[in-house]
């Protein structure tokens, strides 16, 4: 999590932090702007970290599971790891060790992603986030403005997740 929050959230954060005082907003409104970028950046760095497991290559842009490639332990496999039995960890940490694995390890490691759940809790931690990105824009009213905001938060979620 602390990674996310330094890759993402905080340039999220900055930028939305930024915006508001050079719009010149109130206090309320920049703190309100401030959380909502954090929480939008924690709730997009883990969907993207979600779609190297599930989205196709063309949709990604990317062959599937080049994080991993890469050797970026991201948080459904982090989650996946700590929960699994010895056989399943050894099963993952082959995959893992091997930057030439081919489709069907990907798929292995997948099928034990989704035996210990750890993609659904991924996805609904990133959901946590949305929720918490949209309840900061409390302090806005009712207008365009504010619906484009919360637009953009649960955009983060349905990029083909």
């Amino acid at each position: 999590m602390d990674i996310i929050r330094r890759k993402t959230a905080i340039l999220f954060e900055g930028t939305c932090r930024c915006g508001a005082l050079i719009a010149d907003a109130p206090f309320d409104q920049v703190d309100a702007l401030t959380t909502y970028g954090y929480h939008l950046g924690m709730a997009f760095q883990i969907a993207d970290d979600l779609l190297d497991y599930t989205a196709d290559s063309t949709t990604l842009g990317k062959k599937a599971g080049a994080d991993l490639r890469e050797g970026k332990l991201t948080l459904p496999l982090i989650r996946a790891l700590t929960a699994a039995s010895t056989t399943d960890r050894e099963i993952m940490l082959k995959v893992i060790n091997d930057p030439d694995f081919n489709t069907n390890d990907l798929y292995r490691l997948i099928g034990v992603m989704e035996q210990y759940g750890t993609l659904a809790s991924s996805k609904q931690t990133a959901q946590m986030h949305v929720q918490k990105a949209t309840a900061a824009l409390d302090v806005f009213p009712t207008g365009d403005l504010k619906t484009l905001l919360t637009d953009i938060a649960q955009y983060a979620l349905v990029r083909k997740l």
